[in-house]
């Protein structure tokens, strides 16, 4: 369903349901990269599917409660260093690591029989707006612009190349190592 109300919307091509962003190498270079990664559809004219990874530190009973629950905005362990919502990866190593409490709060590393879950998921994007250094850090150095803020209006998702040497901040996307995908509704992900 909610597939079907982001087609119609932005099959529409009315402006709110089709934002523009300023326009740069680095934006474009992420649209490329995120449009590779989505699959298929047909029928979709207007959205795409693309598969992703959420890290589970809890284990499996947190697993499960997540399978019937879905994934929600829980805003545990930040406010959000990309904006506010549902955080997952199109990297399953970046998903692990996270699951195994690599990047906990806290000084003790995980151990070497540290264990933790993954979930693949489907998750939904009909207007996806790509953070980058070029334009997306120009308040405070080291902390993107959307830190602890709402998704940026008119868009359902935000998209992150990443890499460790950067401090796990936005980098161009030739460079990056992970992809985070942020979206802003629980009915995005399945």
């Amino acid at each position: 369903a909610h597939m079907n109300k982001l087609e119609r919307r932005r099959g529409s091509n009315h402006i709110i349901f089709s934002p523009d962003f300023p326009a740069s190498d680095q934006k474009q270079q992420c649209l490329r990269v995120f449009l590779r990664s989505c699959e298929n559809r047909n029928e979709m004219k207007y959205v795409n599917v693309v598969y992703s990874w959420h890290g589970v530190e809890g284990g499996e009973q947190d697993v499960y409660k997540i399978c019937s629950q879905g994934l929600a905005n829980l805003a545990r362990r930040d406010a959000g260093y990309f904006g506010a919502g549902i955080y997952t990866t199109l990297d399953s190593e970046y998903a692990c690591r996270y699951g195994v409490g690599e990047f906990a709060e806290g000084d003790t590393p995980p151990s070497s029989s540290s264990s933790g879950c993954v979930l693949m998921c489907a998750v939904s994007v009909g207007m996806m707006y790509p953070i980058t250094v070029d334009t997306d850090y120009t308040e405070n150095k080291g902390k993107c612009d959307w830190f602890a803020k709402p998704l940026r209006t008119g868009f359902d998702s935000h998209f992150i190349p990443v890499a460790e040497n950067a401090g796990f901040q936005a980098i161009d996307p030739r460079g990056a190592a992970y992809r985070e995908l942020v979206v802003g509704q629980e009915a995005q992900v399945l």
